[in-house]
């Protein structure tokens, strides 16, 4: 995991490059998407953002499948239910063999 391997090698992690990030609903505007019916996210820590982008939660109301992290010592587990149940959400935790966060099932309202 990214997040992880940087924390460990510190400053000696070489050659940094910054990439551009882009909200989902930028994505959805610039391709002109009619419907996004499911999202696997697997951000490495960002889920703690992603899901407070409003616009287009309330436009497209995909299924979703979270793998949470820890950042900064917390879990982002209840930060996405958090978010998710704004737009009327229910989530529940899979539990994953071998691997201590689980993943996130995350429905939206009337499935």
């Amino acid at each position: 995991m990214g997040s992880s391997a940087a924390s460990i090698v510190g400053n000696n992690r070489g050659l940094v490059s910054k990439v551009a990030s882009f909200t989902l609903s930028s994505i959805a505007n610039k391709f002109k998407l009619q419907r996004v019916d499911f999202i696997k996210c697997d951000v490495e820590g960002a889920e703690k953002v992603i899901f407070t982008d409003q616009e287009f939660f309330k436009k497209f109301l995909p299924r979703i499948i979270i793998e949470p992290h820890i950042i900064d010592g917390l879990e982002t587990t209840k930060k996405c239910i958090f978010d998710l149940e704004t737009y009327g959400y229910s989530c529940k935790k899979i539990i994953q063999e071998g691997v201590s966060l689980p993943l996130l099932e995350c429905l939206p309202p009337n499935q």
